[in-house]
């Protein structure tokens, strides 16, 4: 009985050592909330960038002025790892790019162009509906990426603000 009383506790011991060890790997893996020096109050660290990702909708103009007026612009998503690191915030939000200067020229909100190696969702851009001329990224079951939608339409928006 002493035996098995003290294989069980050294299970324990080793269950409570396992637990810590994955707690404290999950906490180092996982996105920080940075305050004071590093981003603001209930923005995301990534990177050398922060992000804020909203809960509200609004249009592309008015989303773009709402990151103008924290310091910051819609993102600009400038490699896979970003892309994949933003996907699965939200199921659709406004990204800082857009072809309304010319059509199927798409182009950040810093003046450069979008990067071919980025995942638009299948089938995209398509300029539906008579012109769709700002970018989103959605995050749904069978429509994953980058999409060219309405500028008008309601929709949550990522800000992104270097550190």
């Amino acid at each position: 009985m002493h035996v098995f009383l003290l294989a069980f506790g050294i299970l324990c011991v080793l269950q409570a050592v396992l637990n810590i060890t994955l707690r404290l790997g999950r906490s180092e893996a996982a996105p920080k909330v940075e305050t004071g020096e590093g981003c603001p109050k209930d923005w995301l660290l990534f990177r050398f960038s922060c992000y804020y990702f909203s809960t509200r909708r609004k249009s592309w103009d008015d989303s773009r002025q709402d990151c103008l007026q924290r310091d910051a612009d819609l993102v600009i998503i400038n490699s896979r790892q970003e892309q994949a690191f933003l996907t699965g915030f939200t199921e659709t939000a406004w990204i800082g790019m857009s072809d309304r200067d010319q059509e199927g020229n798409w182009i950040w909100v810093d003046g450069t162009p979008v990067k071919d190696k980025l995942e638009w969702a299948l089938g995209q851009p398509d300029g539906a509906f008579g012109g769709e001329d700002c970018g989103e990224l959605r995050t749904m079951t069978n429509f994953l990426g980058l999409n060219d939608f309405s500028c008008i339409t309601r929709s949550q928006w990522i800000c992104e603000k270097p550190l």
